[in-house]
C-alpha cells in the first residue's frame, strides 16, 4: 500500500464545467517545476533582489508575501494563455516574477475596465 502510484482525479477536474482543464492542469504543473518550486526553495534571497524591481518594495517579508500571493493567484486565476505565455519563453526566476505580476495587473485592470465580467 505504500507504493501506490498516484494519479490525477479527472472526474474532479471535469466537474468544474470548463474546458481543457487537463491541459491547463498539465501546464500549471510544468510552470510549478520550471519556476514556483525553485523560487519557492530560494524565497529569501529572491525576495530580497527583486526589492530593486518595479511593484516590490525594500521590505524583504512584505516581498516574501507578495511573491507567495502571487503564486497562490496565478493557481487559481490564470488561464491556459496566461501559462502558455510565461511558458514561452526561458526567464531568470525574478523576470518570472516580474512577468506574472504584469500579467496579474493586466487581468486585474481589464476585470475593472468591463473588458470581462466581474465574477
Amino acid at each position: 500500500m505504500q507504493n501506490q502510484v498516484k494519479t490525477i482525479d479527472v472526474d474532479a477536474i471535469n466537474m468544474s464545467g470548463k474546458k481543457g482543464v487537463c491541459t491547463e492542469y498539465v501546464m500549471y504543473h510544468k510552470l510549478r517545476r520550471k519556476y514556483i518550486v525553485p523560487i519557492e526553495k530560494d524565497i529569501n534571497n529572491i525576495s530580497k533582489e527583486i526589492s530593486k524591481r518595479k511593484h516590490f518594495s525594500e521590505n524583504y517579508y512584505n516581498n516574501k508575501a507578495k511573491i507567495l500571493a502571487l503564486f497562490s493567484y496565478i493557481k487559481s486565476s490564470f488561464d491556459l494563455y496566461d501559462v502558455k505565455k510565461l511558458l514561452s519563453k526561458d526567464v531568470s526566476n525574478l523576470e518570472f516574477i516580474s512577468n506574472a505580476y504584469e500579467i496579474r495587473i493586466r487581468n486585474y485592470q481589464g476585470v475593472d475596465e468591463g473588458l470581462w465580467d466581474k465574477p
